[in-house]
């Protein structure tokens, strides 16, 4: 029995020694960080500012791919499926929750990914274009029930948490709008500053860049209070609308069986990447608040968030699929 015992424990140690020792070397390689929306959208410069000074720090490439499809489908499924060995890794929103929920085809679960580090946190803003005779959110909601029906509303990704909100949104005030799906934020903006579209609910990243320059208008925010980068725009829980209430947060996964000691490299890379000054800047630029807590605490943070998606893909019996 004791030789058994100290061959067990030995084993253990050795165990522990190789992970170690690949956390070590790791990376030896460039990782691939997907993304699975446009470039240009809020998922996408966070990602790349972060990358780059993971790159920078630890001397080795973190690639940023656009891997864009099937409402982030694409993207997800390939990282929740590549090999766990910490060289593919995906940057998400919280439509990463609902995904496997809405797809019949999903191809994967939410077990099949972890979570390695949380990275911003931002509101959502509902815009609408500055030729819309609209300048506060009553307004535009008589508007558009005058004209039931006939207005375009631009959602990014089917069955994402921008589509799940603007459901939120139609329940809640009675609007009958048309959702027209984009592939990322910056595409679906372009088209509302056309008026193609005449209302997203859409990060802040985007939102505030076209309320800066001019051409949109912003009606409302997700958060719980105004934000100041946008003093003069009401919250929802303002307005009367206290289910449309959200957060959009940004946060690095990795496959599940990814080894432990390799995802604690990344975790720790990536938090020590948000300590910079001006990743900080880029992040807060963006309408962002950089993460401030550590791997375990965005694992608790998503333990009580996903539920809450999850609630909202049951109840609306979107699909995909």
């Amino acid at each position: 029995m004791k030789v058994r015992s100290i061959s067990m424990l030995l084993a253990a140690l050795l165990g522990a020694v190789s992970s170690w020792a690949v956390a070590q070397d790791y990376p030896s390689r460039p990782v691939r960080v997907v993304v699975p929306y446009a470039a240009g959208g809020p998922t996408d410069v966070i990602a790349r500012t972060v990358a780059q000074k993971m790159s920078e720090n630890t001397g080795r490439s973190f690639l940023v791919e656009n891997k864009v499809g099937a409402g982030t489908l694409i993207g997800t499924r390939e990282v929740a499926l590549s090999p766990p060995d910490g060289y593919t890794v995906l940057v998400a929103s919280p439509t990463v929750a609902v995904l496997p929920l809405m797809s019949r085809s999903a191809g994967y679960k939410n077990e099949d990914l972890v979570a390695v580090a949380g990275l911003s946190n931002a509101p959502w803003f509902f815009a609408v274009p500055k030729g819309i005779p609209a300048n506060t959110m009553t307004e535009f909601i008589a508007y558009a029930k005058a004209n039931q029906g006939k207005l375009n509303i631009g959602i990014i990704g089917i069955g994402s948490s921008s589509h799940l909100l603007t459901q939120r949104f139609k329940v809640a005030t009675g609007v009958d709008m048309t959702e027209v799906p984009y592939n990322g934020s910056a595409l679906v903006m372009k088209d509302l500053m056309g008026g193609t579209v005449q209302a997203v609910i859409d990060g802040a990243a985007t939102s505030l860049a076209a309320f800066k320059s001019g051409q949109a208008k912003l009606l409302a925010t997700t958060s719980d209070k105004r934000q100041p980068n946008a003093p003069d725009v009401p919250t929802f829980r303002e307005l009367g609308y206290p289910k449309i209430v959200a957060t959009a947060w940004f946060g690095m996964f990795a496959p599940s069986k990814t080894p432990t000691s390799i995802r604690q490299r990344l975790g720790a890379e990536a938090i020590k990447a948000l300590t910079d000054q001006a990743v900080k800047d880029r992040l807060i630029a963006t309408g962002g608040v950089p993460w401030a807590g550590t791997t375990e605490e965005f694992i608790a943070f998503l333990a009580q968030d996903f539920p809450n998606w999850e609630e909202d893909a049951k109840r609306s019996g979107l699909k995909t699929d």
